[in-house]
């Protein structure tokens, strides 16, 4: 044989290891269409039977300037297939902010299970769609979240993918893709601190404390009725310690006093002003007092028109981010919807919370990571940090708790299916 032909045989060789490398033994993934695409065996899973356990305890004292929370309340959900595989979900309105109340969702719970179960999902199908209808007789958003949660988390332990994964092929064919880097992993998502004190020095302490830690972000409560002057005052000396402010007014700044209350607010550069006063009055002030504003929406988004506000706000040019949480929303799918309407205007997404328990805190990482970040900009801090309400619940073993999901100064993407809770995990 000739050495051309030697070195043909030889290239061809190579080709063919080249191929069966590339498409036999590392086969690439299609296009995320649908969950089949990615894991063939699964088909369905079949949900049998639900249970729950009702929690409660004690925090430290949480709160905004309406009221304070000094106690904690929830129902644990746990969902079972006909091979006993445990989904898990929580129900945990607060009382007093929530649209509704532990005793309308534990209600709701028992109604769904007696209506619904059993229960299939189809893998090769569109999840979210499934999902949505499933949860139709659902009338309370904390419900809807734990039941959402639970079949989720079947759904990645099925398919051997983490929720967050879930969450971001569910809106693959949105035109707003989700960040992603190099080997389909979400970047990290940056911790937002809660400074909780309104006395100054106990908040520089507090600040001080976050900066050390590494956190470059921090909220700080604002709209306590009478105290403007002191709040401005304090903003102002928080600046100085080296972290962007997130001003949280929790809807309750005075209306008629708005305009004066945001011009005094412009040069103190906060990263954003969240839910001044509720967007119909925020809106009714025009957009050549807003225009410029970072403001952000968060219990607006809680009524019946959540889109309206933000078109409107964006319209305006003063959106700057929305505020996410699943348990006053109804769920982890509709703050993705929710965030994908925001990006389509270049405005950001923040996966946030009710003081809730661990597998809702858990649940609100994963939204993290797949929340979608419009083009060019960096991912918002989320406010996931430790916080109050989690004291008020059973801890977690050390050994069934996800990681590396929450880290010192990050959120961070983990490879567990699901939720990642250990299969002997508490709850």
């Amino acid at each position: 044989m000739s050495l051309y032909a030697n070195g043909r045989a030889v290239l061809v060789l190579c080709q063919m290891t080249a191929y069966l490398t590339q498409h036999a033994l590392f086969p690439k993934a299609p296009h995320p269409a649908t969950m089949h695409d990615y894991d063939a065996r699964v088909a369905s899973v079949r949900i049998v039977h639900l249970d729950w356990q009702t929690h409660a305890g004690n925090m430290p004292s949480a709160g905004n300037a309406r009221q304070q929370w000094q106690t904690r309340q929830g129902v644990l959900v746990r969902a079972h297939t006909v091979t006993n595989t445990i989904g898990r979900g929580e129900a945990s309105p607060l009382p007093g902010y929530s649209p509704d109340t532990l005793a309308a969702a534990t209600t709701d719970l028992q109604g769904w299970t007696s209506r619904t179960l059993p229960a299939d999902l189809d893998l090769a199908g569109p999840l979210g769609r499934q999902i949505e209808a499933l949860l139709t007789p659902l009338v309370t958003p904390s419900a809807r979240c734990a039941i959402e949660t639970a079949l989720l988390d079947l759904a990645g332990q099925a398919l051997e993918r983490p929720l967050w994964w879930l969450l971001r092929q569910d809106g693959c064919q949105d035109t707003t893709q989700p960040r992603v880097n190099e080997g389909d992993v979400p970047d990290p998502v940056p911790l937002c601190g809660l400074i909780t004190s309104e006395e100054p020095r106990a908040a520089i302490e507090a600040a001080d404390r976050l900066r050390d830690r590494g956190l470059e972000v921090a909220k700080l409560k604002i709209g306590r009725p009478g105290n403007l002057e002191n709040e401005i005052a304090l903003v102002r000396t928080l600046r100085d310690r080296g972290l962007q402010l997130r001003l949280d007014a929790n809807g309750c700044l005075p209306p008629a006093s708005l305009a004066t209350i945001l011009e005094r607010l412009r040069p103190l550069t906060p990263a954003l002003i969240e839910e001044p006063v509720a967007a119909r009055d925020l809106l009714s002030h025009g957009p050549h007092h807003l225009r410029g504003l970072p403001l952000g929406l968060d219990e607006s988004l809680h009524d019946a028109e959540p889109t309206r506000w933000i078109d409107q706000l964006a319209a305006c040019e003063a959106l700057e981010a929305v505020v996410l949480k699943p348990m006053a929303l109804g769920g982890l799918l509709p703050c993705m919807a929710l965030a994908r309407r925001a990006a389509r205007h270049g405005a950001g997404a923040i996966a946030s919370h009710l003081f809730d328990g661990p597998i809702a805190h858990v649940a609100a990482a994963h939204l993290a990571l797949a929340l979608p970040t419009p083009a060019g900009r960096p991912p918002w801090a989320c406010g996931l940090d430790r916080h109050a309400g989690l004291d008020a619940w059973p801890p977690l073993p050390a050994d069934s708790f996800p990681t590396p999901l929450f880290g010192a100064r990050a959120v961070q993407a983990s490879d567990q299916p699901g939720l990642g809770f250990g299969a002997g995990a508490w709850p």
